[in-house]
């Protein structure tokens, strides 16, 4: 939730009848509204989750029943990726894929997905057909939410696949170059791309990565991928490059 920049603002707290006046055009001001409301929000997720109610975030200025619609249990989400089940759980038990919105508890529990989780599924399965390692698949997955979260701090409201879909939509794609380092490369329409990124997926699968550090790593001064003789990960049929292109998924 953003704070609009609107000049001074009196507000009138409608328990007590004490005002105060806001300075909205103060940055720092917006950003601490900004992250209380996040933790706000991420307390309330996980107070809801612990008694077993699923969350769905809508906004008052944009239709709800899209954001109603993006509710997948785990058949309907097998469905529309054209998937065995079996293939959605084994990711989601070694932890490549974690639900949105419910994990299984138990036996006849069932999953429940987002829209962002399909994506994440389709990413997934593109990697595992290419016989890479779940490990690293994992990392991937696991760094996407870190990108998407750090692409959010500048563009707001992008949302992962959501700002892929709408008129104009910036180009993304996901780059593992020769050596195991993942590139984002981001590009709005009439612009250059703009490349994020050079994480070590080997750090981040052994977890040996702070999210504090990955924030870092994934700044948009990084240094351009080199070709290498290296034996280390490389792409389909011994390429050193593995490119996907986010906005060729069809979710």
């Amino acid at each position: 939730m953003e704070l609009p920049d609107v000049g001074l603002v009196a507000l009138e707290d409608p328990e007590s009848g004490e005002t105060m006046v806001v300075d909205t055009a103060d940055r720092r001001v917006r950003g601490a509204f900004r992250e209380r409301q996040e933790r706000a929000r991420a307390e309330r997720d996980r107070m809801l989750r612990s008694v077993d109610v699923d969350t769905i975030g809508v906004r008052t200025d944009l239709p709800y029943t899209k954001a109603l619609l993006r509710f997948f249990r785990q058949p309907q989400a097998a469905r529309l990726l054209g998937e065995p089940q079996h293939r959605l759980i084994y990711l989601c038990e070694k932890g490549a894929v974690v639900p949105d919105f419910k994990d299984a508890e138990g036996r006849g529990s069932s999953r429940r997905f987002s829209a962002r989780n399909l994506l994440e599924f389709a990413i997934a399965l593109r990697l595992r057909e290419l016989e890479i390692g779940v490990a690293f698949v994992g990392a991937v997955v696991h760094v996407l939410r870190m990108f998407e979260h750090r692409v959010g701090k500048e563009l707001r409201d992008f949302r992962l696949p959501d700002s892929l879909r709408v008129p104009g939509a910036p180009d993304l794609r996901v780059v593992i170059a020769d050596g195991g380092r993942l590139y984002f490369a981001l590009a709005a329409a009439g612009s250059p791309a703009r490349l994020f990124g050079g994480v070590d997926l080997q750090e981040v699968a052994a977890s040996n990565l702070s999210a504090r550090v990955l924030d870092r790593d994934l700044s948009d001064k990084a240094t351009p991928p080199k070709r290498s003789g290296s034996k280390g990960f490389g792409g389909h049929e011994g390429s050193r490059f593995l490119r996907l292109e986010l906005d060729d998924f069809d979710l």
